[in-house]
């Protein structure tokens, strides 16, 4: 998890400093599931999935910076619980 946090400050603007966007215009990473938050990085990567922010973000990242990302954000307490509350 630490590795991830270390990567992340190149996310926190957008996505928060926890994963908890700020705004509704970027997505909520905390508490995601981290084969999703891979795969949705991979993707961007890629060029499967299309965003020019994200994707030159992400062309600076390793496979392992991906994955200590996703390990990281994955392990941070998301918005809302099973139950849907906090």
């Amino acid at each position: 998890v630490g590795r991830g946090r270390d990567k992340a400050a190149t996310c926190i603007a957008c996505h928060g400093e926890a994963g908890i966007s700020p705004t509704p215009a970027w997505p909520n990473l905390a508490g995601q599931h981290e084969s999703y938050l891979l795969l949705t990085m991979e993707q961007y990567k890629d060029g499967t999935r299309e965003d020019a922010v994200m994707a030159g973000l992400v062309l600076a990242f390793s496979q392992q910076d991906l994955e200590d990302l996703a390990v990281f954000y994955a392990a941070q307490r998301g918005m809302f619980t099973a139950t849907g509350r906090d």
